[in-house]
């Protein structure tokens, strides 16, 4: 993925990645895992599922910010950009239209984002016959996997271009996309991988990263051992820090330095998770109160 580590993004470049028999057979098993028409439903609900959260934690934000000062007090400052991933959703040629220009801007971290396999643990270590079987199995996984990510960047593309003044496609009609801020780039990109629980650990973060980035490491190095009772670590580790984020006071808590470096920064965010959790909370409390319980 874009966090990938230099000695990662380096074999996979030059696909010179180690392999061996056992490697191989463990990351074709995983490939066939994800390749199976049940888990892309699961994925794709998911997915979908995520989308309404989104929206949700957008309109908060929305909200949030008006009534600080930091938005104006109309259509535009409450509901803007609420529903954009939807919309890049429903009129995917928009979409594609960014990704083809963030493609020709950043040729390497676009093919990093919106790579062949649907799983980066099978995507390391894997080549010949066992790459391209695996790689075959996962065409539904991979296209609505990418699908999705396409249109989350698209959304938080426009979004925060909008929040710093800015509009995504007037940029575009001027042939300017390679000036856009590199931070918003990267925000955005990582918001599509959130988004699809793919975000990357660091060994360097704060003590939930680095049991995480440990758990990953021995997955990759150790074939059947880890992933014989956790065959996706990164995906445990993206939804529960999805979890973390929603849960009600416990996502306030800021777990790592730089967290509480960026802390200020992100507060706005971070309360719009809450409203959200909570939102879910109360939502999940009613439907187990109907069924008599």
């Amino acid at each position: 993925v874009v966090n990938l580590s230099k000695v990662e993004a380096e074999e996979l470049a030059s696909g010179t990645a180690k392999d061996g028999f056992f490697r191989g057979l463990d990351r074709l098993r995983l490939g066939l895992m994800t390749s199976q028409i049940a888990t892309t439903m699961r994925n794709f609900e998911n997915a979908g599922f995520r989308t309404f959260i989104d929206a949700g934690t957008r309109q908060a934000e929305n909200i949030i910010r008006v009534g600080l000062g930091k938005r104006e007090f109309s259509k535009e400052g409450l509901f803007g950009g609420v529903f954009d991933v939807y919309k890049a959703m429903l009129n995917p040629y928009e979409a594609q239209v960014v990704r083809q220009a963030f493609q020709s801007t950043m040729p390497d971290t676009a093919t990093k984002l919106f790579r062949e396999a649907a799983d980066l643990e099978a995507s390391l270590a894997a080549k010949g016959s066992i790459k391209t079987i695996r790689n075959t199995a996962n065409v539904l996984n991979t296209f609505s996997d990418n699908v999705f990510k396409q249109a989350m960047l698209t959304a938080s593309l426009k979004r925060r271009l909008s929040d710093n003044g800015q509009d995504l496609f007037d940029i575009m009609r001027s042939g300017k996309f390679s000036a856009i801020d590199d931070k918003i780039l990267k925000d955005s990109i990582e918001d599509s991988l959130n988004f699809v629980y793919q975000t990357s650990f660091s060994s360097k973060g704060g003590f939930f990263e680095k049991i995480a980035a440990g758990t990953i490491k021995a997955h990759r190095d150790m074939p059947f051992v880890v992933s014989a009772f956790m065959p996706f670590p990164r995906y445990i580790a993206n939804q529960f820090k999805f979890v973390y984020e929603h849960a009600p006071i416990l996502g306030m808590l800021p777990v790592s330095k730089k967290a509480v470096k960026g802390y200020k920064d992100d507060l706005i965010n971070r309360s719009a998770k809450q409203v959200m959790g909570l939102t879910m909370m109360t939502m999940a409390y009613g439907w187990r109160q109907q069924q008599g319980h």
